[in-house]
């Protein structure tokens, strides 16, 4: 017998009773899971963070918990707040609407905005359409993380690349200069020293570019070929140029 999908969880920040009970009956009878109504600014935070529901309705106009005294953009400061803690996707529930107001919801953070009053239609369709953004969100979320973290890699990858060629072409330098300052005084056997190293520092310069082009093909491609390396060929030319260093 196939699984049900568990109802969605919704949590209601409205103070007037009589429309939060109206909404918890509407959203029960369209298959919704009411798990909680907050009151106030402060309960609603601490509710949301605790219960994690699915989507929030948010009323604009909230108490303040110490004074009582009604705010009217409370709603868009607990978004506020939410971002930095435990940010759950929010319709945001008003008596009245404006441009002013609309784009402050959606800055804030907020996925759909509702007028009071609110048809079952109206509240079905605006859940439906804040848990697709939310889910959008979430992806875009993970694919600048993804992107961020390759971005990190190639800096690195960048750095490490940079170091050996300025390494390479400094040794090459050097002996360029040699031959070049004392050519004609130079014995045979140093000619012939000199010349190797720049042919071997000229070869491992090459490696260097392939390696950088071996790279832009794999990052391109979906399947890698996978095959085993000789660390132990690596681990003595690590060891040969620490010592060059030294």
């Amino acid at each position: 017998m196939p699984s049900r999908t568990p109802p969605v969880r919704v949590l209601i920040v409205e103070d007037e009773i009589v429309f939060s009970e109206v909404i918890r009956t509407r959203l029960i009878d369209l298959g919704y899971e009411v798990v909680g109504i907050a009151r106030d600014s402060r309960t609603a935070v601490e509710l949301i963070c605790q219960l994690c529901p699915d989507v929030v309705l948010m009323d604009l106009r909230l108490p303040d918990p110490e004074t009582h005294k009604e705010e009217p953009l409370a709603g868009l400061d607990v978004v506020g707040k939410l971002q930095e803690k435990c940010p759950p996707p929010i319709i945001l529930l008003t008596a009245y609407e404006s441009p002013e107001l609309t784009q402050q919801a959606s800055a804030a953070g907020v996925g759909a905005y509702l007028t009071k009053p609110v048809s079952d239609n109206e509240l079905d369709r605006a859940i439906a359409i804040t848990l697709a953004r939310a889910k959008d969100m979430a992806e875009l979320r993970r694919l600048n993380a993804e992107l961020k973290a390759q971005n990190e890699e190639l800096d690195a990858f960048a750095y490490t690349v940079a170091h050996n060629i300025k390494h390479q072409l400094a040794i090459s330098i050097g002996y360029a200069e040699l031959l070049e300052m004392d050519y004609a005084l130079l014995p045979k056997d140093k000619l012939a020293e000199y010349i190797h190293e720049l042919v071997v520092n000229g070869h491992k310069l090459d490696r260097i570019v392939n390696e950088i082009l071996l790279l832009a093909r794999v990052r391109s491609i979906e399947e890698i070929e996978i095959y085993p390396i000789h660390m132990g060929e690596i681990i003595q030319e690590i060891q040969l140029l620490s010592l060059i260093h030294i």
